[in-house]
């Protein structure tokens, strides 16, 4: 009766493609595994947020994989985050978490922000309060 031996991966990564072998005894076999990247998913997603007028505005979500090609939206619109030092938005990312900042809210920064990447997208509403006088 011929016995079955198997190689199970945990948690496999990208970097474990390749050609594997397996030796018993004088037998051997070799087999060829080919890794697919799964798609992006969302781990942290963005939280709706309350700030006053003037105070920064931080929005943040972490995603599954680094290197991402991201659209932030304001109200189904796409913001504008080139280096342009006229431009009040900011997106970054660090490894997997992603961010978009404005270093000082307007009452017109309130509204629905989109984060969307690939297929998926996440949102949250943004509101602003008035400066107590």
């Amino acid at each position: 009766m011929d016995k079955v031996h198997t190689l199970t991966i945990y948690e496999c990564k990208m970097n474990d493609h390749g050609q594997y072998l397996c030796t018993i005894k004088q037998a051997s076999t070799t087999c060829l595994v080919n890794m697919k990247e799964g798609p992006v998913e969302f781990i942290r997603p963005l939280e709706s947020l309350t700030i006053t007028e003037g105070q920064p505005l931080k929005l943040s979500c972490t995603l599954s994989k680094e290197n991402c090609q991201v659209i932030w939206l304001k109200d189904d619109e796409e913001i504008n985050v080139n280096d342009d030092e006229n431009n009040r938005f900011v997106a970054t990312n660090e490894g997997r978490v992603y961010r978009l900042e404005v270093k000082e809210s307007k009452m017109i920064d309130a509204g629905v922000f989109t984060i969307k990447v690939e297929d998926k997208q996440q949102s949250c509403q943004v509101v602003i309060t008035g400066k107590r006088l």
